[in-house]
């Protein structure tokens, strides 16, 4: 009889985290709350370089929208930097934050790991992103996105769901 009661608490313990792994969706909105690079970067000139990018970029944001039927909308806002030289020295002289919208389709994997974003650019052809990312409860990551590709720098972006 022991066994027996064991065995019923151990399925529906089973049972229960199968449901739970099954009701994680991508579907609903998304807001990045880091973003990790790959290799350091000075992107603001300051002469330090960090992995986290929130400290190089003081205006940077991501919201995702994922909607049931595959589409998906980004806004996103990030600074703009001009440079001069003084001194024999890059310095940026402006900053402001540029704000962009972006629309697209997405598509994840049966499996839940990788997502197939095609984002539709202004002026630019379709981008094609293949992304292996982690979805956990409210969050959401992107591992290994294309941040610099001519310097092999990747990001990973954690998002959470709002």
């Amino acid at each position: 009889m022991n066994k027996f009661l064991t065995f019923i608490f151990l399925l529906f313990i089973f049972i229960s985290c199968e449901k739970e792994q099954s009701e994680i969706s991508i579907v609903g909105t998304w807001e990045a709350i880091s973003f990790t690079v790959s290799n350091p970067i000075d992107e603001n000139g300051d002469g330090i370089e960090n992995k986290d990018y929130l400290k190089e970029d003081n205006c940077i944001t991501w919201i995702i929208d994922f909607f049931e039927n595959g589409a998906l909308n980004i806004k996103s806002t990030q600074s703009v930097n001009d440079y001069d030289i003084v001194n024999n020295k890059l310095v940026i002289v402006d900053t402001y934050c540029d704000e962009s919208k972006i629309s697209g389709t997405w598509d994840l994997n049966d499996s839940g790991n990788l997502l197939n974003l095609t984002l539709k650019i202004p002026d630019e052809d379709d981008l094609i992103v293949n992304l292996v990312v982690v979805i956990e409860r409210n969050r959401l990551t992107f591992l290994d996105f294309p941040f610099d590709p001519d310097e092999f720098i990747s990001i990973e972006i954690e998002f959470r769901k709002i």
